[in-house]
């Protein structure tokens, strides 16, 4: 986003491949002209007038993820305009170091997946990381081959993550999460799909001793009000370029700390993305009481 000053604001809208010509659409024919000669620093109401013209055609979905972009490239323009950086602009540095898991082990069209992907994490265990996520999906029984595999790689005591990108049904999930749990595995990922609240409900109940992640395919403060009301999730996940931006980023974390569950962003995107959440983290607060 430019200025007649002479500043440029970046941001970043979810969604590669074709779904980026879709979002293009939709930021040039419908949000563009509702910016242009507005004072870029109007941040919060410039959100809200989007929001308001896209809420009839999808409160969630590509509208949201394009007003995510714009929201993003204003912040921008705020820290170049008073030179500052975006951590200071939220309230300041709650922390000066955190913690980043290595990532790997996705999914390829090869038999021997496990000897790879066993290969794969005990590269990361070797470049200093303490935790690692990888993909699971590919039914039950394959993806307890699979987490075996990767808790041998990693060896006792490191910390591994799962994902399944909302693949299986409640059942299904539960009886991947007992497996998971048994591994030791300290989080599982977007178990059911995203639409059923209280499915996740279900998966938490039945499976104490791993903590259950969600919401990188939610949207808004509303969308993540019924995860958090409904106590679907033990750990939060909006995803900044997703969800509405960083406006809408900071009231979901103010919602989560009423409700005492942590956040831990969802970043998905090219080094944009990574600096912004890099950002985010530095800004979060610790939960009340620890």
């Amino acid at each position: 986003m430019h200025t007649d000053e002479g500043l440029t604001g970046i941001g970043e809208i979810f969604g590669a491949g074709d779904f980026a010509f879709a979002n293009q659409a939709i930021l040039r024919h419908v949000i563009a002209p509702r910016l242009v000669g507005r004072n870029p620093l109007d941040i919060n109401v410039i959100w809200h007038d989007v929001y308001n013209a896209v809420r009839d055609h999808g409160q969630k979905g590509m509208p949201i993820c394009c007003l995510s972009g714009v929201d993003i490239a204003l912040w921008d323009i705020l820290g170049k305009a008073t030179s500052q950086p975006l951590y200071q602009l939220l309230g300041g540095k709650a922390r000066d170091d955190f913690v980043a898991y290595g990532y790997g082990m996705m999914f390829r069209k090869q038999d021997d997946l496990p000897a790879i992907f066993e290969k794969e994490v005990a590269a990361i265990v070797e470049r200093g990381f303490t935790a690692s996520k990888m993909k699971l999906g590919l039914g039950v029984e394959r993806d307890i081959e699979l987490a075996t595999a990767v808790r041998r790689g990693a060896g006792d005591g490191f910390k591994l993550m799962a994902d399944t990108n909302h693949a299986y049904t409640v059942g299904e999930a539960i009886q991947l999460g007992l497996a998971l749990r048994e591994l030791g595995y300290y989080w599982f990922e977007e178990p059911v799909m995203p639409e059923d609240y209280d499915g996740y409900r279900q998966v938490r109940d039945a499976l104490p001793g791993i903590h259950i992640a969600g919401g990188e395919a939610e949207w808004t403060r509303f969308g993540h009000r019924e995860l958090l009301c409904r106590r679907s999730v033990d750990i939060l996940q909006p995803e900044v370029a997703a969800t509405g931006g960083i406006s809408e980023f900071m009231k979901i974390v103010a919602m989560a700390h009423a409700f005492g569950t942590p956040v831990i962003p969802h970043v998905w995107g090219s080094d944009v993305l990574i600096a912004v959440d890099m950002h985010l983290v530095s800004a979060l607060p610790d939960l009340p009481g620890g």
